[in-house]
């Protein structure tokens, strides 16, 4: 029998496994958006520093170590980043299930710790990200979670962007 999932940070010199699971500079995009320059080391570390009053909630500073890996048995199996841009919302960014192990629901638990990890940190009521309208697989991941398209329709937008209401407490 395997152990639970988990959160741990990310650390500096846990990188070099991530930038693994990102082949080439359209990955790259796809996963960090377009301002992701590629090859990802040396850029990749300056995006894990968040302790600064743009990404945090208003009055506090962002806690540090807001880049996680979700694991099992010491494995890194996803990973997953925490931005808070106002009171009450945490956006959720630069999601990735290791290539390897798509198609078994660690995207599922990935969102689930980090909406509770959000949630630890701060009284949240949703949570948001933006995914590829074309990364169907992803798109499908969110709405069965119950995130709702923000977007007004337009179906020529590359991307979409998606809202979670959550019950705090």
């Amino acid at each position: 029998m395997s152990s639970a999932y988990r959160l741990e940070v990310a650390a500096a010199d846990s990188l070099p496994l991530l930038v693994d699971w990102i082949p080439d500079a359209a990955a790259a995009v796809r996963w960090g958006g377009p301002a992701m320059a590629f090859p990802l080391l040396p850029h990749l570390a300056r995006h894990l520093d968040f302790v600064a009053p743009q990404l945090a909630v208003p009055g506090h500073l962002a806690l540090p170590g807001n880049s996680w890996w979700l694991t099992q048995e010491g494995h890194q199996l996803a990973f997953g980043q925490l931005f808070f841009p106002e009171a009450g919302r945490v956006h959720l960014a630069r999601l990735i299930v290791h290539p390897e192990r798509r198609g078994a629901r660690l995207g599922e638990a990935l969102v689930r710790a980090l909406v509770l990890e959000a949630q630890r940190q701060h009284p949240v009521t949703q949570a948001t990200l933006r995914v590829y309208r074309d990364n169907t697989r992803a798109v499908n991941l969110y709405q069965r979670l119950g995130f709702v398209d923000l977007d007004t329709g337009d179906t020529r937008m590359a991307m979409l962007s998606a809202r979670l209401p959550l019950i705090s407490g």
